[in-house]
């Protein structure tokens, strides 16, 4: 179904705006719809696998060592430039290597093995480790969330720290991003020339922040918005009684919430 604004109520307002900089989902959901990673956990099982994001498949060498990802043809960044190995080797190398001042909170993950990228040909990068890493820790690394593609030119423009301006980069997202009033909502548009044909479906995502989760239980009551996460278990109750929303339960990182 097609059409409509999901309202969310979120987490307390970015800190900054540089998507992999930041060190949790507080942060991060404002923006994670805005971009895209090489791979991703697939929506389609509840992230039980792993497939194919901007990258469309992958090889790992017998060792372990070399893992080669071909992209896709035609990606689009919303300020029409296309996508190229090198914006993914711009991304990665920045991870692998930030500049003073740049802080990669889950670059550890990586550089256990001794990592370095490269460009193969405008549509193929190749990761090398100098030790092979499991296959299973990486396939994960490469579909977090935070690391997801962006364009060198923009890299390069604000010397590989996007603290201040990152919310208005070009992005390859489903969304791309339209405005943010600190402390009210931010607001997420449908991106009309996503390469991935046939989504979103929604026209638009817009995100309230929220001091806590009795805040966005108390939202969410009042119909204020139409999802929430991290609810209070009374409130997740009584949801439950009245019927009109879905409520799921899940192992959560926060104390005291559904």
């Amino acid at each position: 179904k097609y059409g409509g604004t999901l309202r969310w109520a979120v987490y307390p307002d970015s800190a900054h705006f540089d998507l992999a900089q930041n060190t949790s989902v507080v942060n991060s959901t404002f923006q994670m719809m805005l971009y895209n990673g090489i791979l991703r956990y697939n929506p389609n099982d509840a992230g039980n696998t792993i497939i194919g994001d901007l990258a469309e498949s992958w090889d790992i060498s017998e060792d372990g060592k070399t893992w080669t990802f071909p992209f896709r043809e035609g990606v689009k960044f919303t300020d029409g430039a296309v996508l190229t190995a090198d914006d993914v080797v711009a991304t990665w190398a920045r991870i692998f290597d930030p500049p003073v001042g740049v802080n990669m909170p889950r670059g550890a993950i990586y550089n256990a093995y001794d990592p370095s990228v490269r460009a193969v040909d405008p549509l193929t990068v190749e990761f090398n480790f100098e030790k092979a890493p499991p296959k299973g820790v990486m396939l994960n690394g490469f579909a977090l969330e935070w690391h997801g593609i962006f364009q060198k030119a923009t890299l390069d423009k604000y010397d590989n720290d996007l603290k201040r301006d990152g919310k208005e980069v070009p992005t390859t997202g489903a969304f791309k991003f339209e405005s943010y009033l600190v402390g009210e909502v931010w607001k997420n548009e449908r991106n009309p020339d996503y390469w991935n044909d046939g989504l979103p479906f929604l026209d638009a995502v817009w995100l309230f922040p929220t001091s806590n989760s009795a805040t966005r239980s108390a939202t969410l009551l009042a119909r204020q918005v139409d999802f929430a996460q991290t609810i209070t278990p009374a409130v997740a109750d009584r949801l439950i009684d009245e019927g009109e929303m879905t409520v799921e339960r899940f192992s959560s990182y926060s104390f005291g919430a559904a």
